[in-house]
This record gives C-alpha cells, sequence and structure tokens, in this order.
C-alpha cells in the first residue's frame, strides 16, 4: 500500500498532502484523521513516542520523523518503524567560512 501512495504522490507531480504532528497532537489524534494524507511528519518526538504515534497508523500512509535527531538518537529513531527519517541538524551545526579573493590590479 505505501508503495502505491508514493507513486500516487510521484504521479501528481511530487505534489503530496501532507500532515505534521507534534508530540501532543500525535497521541491525541485518532488514525481516521489522517485519511487522505499522503505522508504524516511526527517532529520532535523522542523514539517512544514516534513508536507510540506510527503504530496506529498501519500503513495507511508513508510516516516521516524530524526534529531532534542526531547522530547519537538516529538509530533508535530507525528502529520506530517509521518510513523517512529528515536530518537538519546537520546544517544547523555547520560552521560558515568566510572566503574572499581580492585582487589589485
Amino acid at each position: 500500500m505505501k508503495k502505491d501512495l508514493l507513486s500516487n504522490v510521484t504521479r501528481r507531480g511530487l505534489l503530496a498532502t501532507a500532515l505534521m504532528l507534534g508530540p501532543t497532537l500525535a497521541t491525541a489524534t485518532p488514525p481516521q484523521q489522517t485519511a487522505g494524507a499522503d505522508i504524516v511528519m511526527l517532529d520532535n518526538m523522542a523514539p517512544d513516542e514516534l513508536r507510540a504515534a506510527v503504530q496506529p497508523i498501519d500503513g495507511r500512509c508513508l510516516t516521516e520523523a524530524s526534529g531532534r535527531i542526531t547522530l547519537e538518537t538516529v538509530r533508535a529513531v530507525a528502529e520506530t518503524g517509521r518510513d523517512m527519517i529528515s536530518v537538519g541538524w546537520i546544517t544547523h551545526s555547520a560552521p560558515a567560512l568566510d572566503v574572499a579573493l581580492d585582487f589589485e590590479a
């Protein structure tokens, strides 16, 4: 079923219906309220919260975990049953490099 959902998204030109849930809404949102969403994005959740949020969705749509994911937590997040993981900490913590090329004639 997930493969069908993904091909449906692709066929429509990569436009998807997404539903973003934080820790509070994920546990309070019945699975039937995710109906029609192609992707449910689960943001800023601990692995046990992610597992609890993914289980009732039961493959009806793709699930994506994001927020507070680091090298130390990515394995635990990967084991929660979600389909995708978004990691932003790589760019958030990258140091800036100031480079200038000054030429005199």
